[in-house]
């Protein structure tokens, strides 16, 4: 019925992948929003380590620090000490 064109006959050029990042040696920080209430990481080690008489408080998490695979959940607090030991 329909003769082909042998102009769209060509081969359709291979798709490109982006090659991912390399990781850095930097922890990557991440604002998280969750629906339950969960509680700092660091602040709950604090609580088992001093006491539920002694230690604040746990506060809500904000932040997943991830660094080599493994995450972190940190209160804004704990995200503030991190940073600044790690600089």
């Amino acid at each position: 019925m329909y003769e082909q064109d042998p102009l769209f006959d060509l081969p359709s050029p291979a798709r490109r992948v982006p090659k991912l990042a390399a990781a850095s040696g930097k922890p990557r920080y991440t604002k998280v929003s969750l629906r339950r209430r969960v509680l700092c990481d660091d602040c709950v080690t604090a609580v088992h380590v001093l006491g539920v008489a002694v230690a604040p408080l746990p506060m809500p998490v904000r932040w997943r620090r991830t660094h080599a695979g493994e995450s972190t959940l940190l209160c804004l607090v704990h995200k503030i000490e991190r940073l600044e030991n790690e600089t």
